[in-house]
């Protein structure tokens, strides 16, 4: 008996939730975002970013945010470098006004690694996506990298080792 009343009182209120008063329900449902933008190049420079995701990509984030796989952009040298998720690379960068990223050739070391399992295929993923990158925004501790034909990089700020 007491299952049944409390499947019936479970029932009622999701019945409830369905039919709640419109405004409640758009207060609830309409949480303010911040929109990327474009911010100065100071404000990205000299940090280590971890990646987060690519989009599109055939690996979850959970695939990427794992490796540790991460850049900085140097301001003194114009250059970006990290580990890859295997190996280091290092490539130079161009930045003609804010919100604008273009990287060069990466040059990497050339371990190849068996752990995580496919590990190698993601650290190519990467550093394929970099020479694409043309643009970026930045939303709080986010850092987006957009890909020349459309297509992500997203980065998140490591604030344990950043300045």
């Amino acid at each position: 008996m007491q299952r049944r009343l409390l499947v019936a009182g479970l029932l009622s209120l999701a019945a409830a939730c369905q039919q709640q008063d419109p405004i409640v329900k758009a207060a609830l449902t309409a949480a303010p975002t911040v929109p990327p933008k474009p911010v100065p190049m100071a404000d990205i420079v000299d940090r280590k970013w971890v990646v987060d995701a690519i989009k599109p990509s055939s690996d979850n984030a959970f695939e990427w945010s794992r490796l540790g796989i991460n850049l900085r952009l140097v301001s003194a040298d114009k250059r970006v470098g990290g580990y890859s998720g295997c190996n280091t690379y290092s490539a130079p960068y161009r930045s003609e006004a804010d919100g604008n990223l273009s990287f060069g050739p990466a040059l990497s070391t050339r371990m190849a690694c068996a752990e995580p399992a496919g590990v190698m295929a993601l650290e190519s993923e990467f550093l394929g996506a970099l020479p694409k990158v043309r643009s970026y925004t930045r939303s709080e501790d986010h850092l987006y990298l957009q890909l020349e034909g459309g297509g992500e990089i997203t980065l998140i700020r490591d604030n344990v080792s950043s300045g």
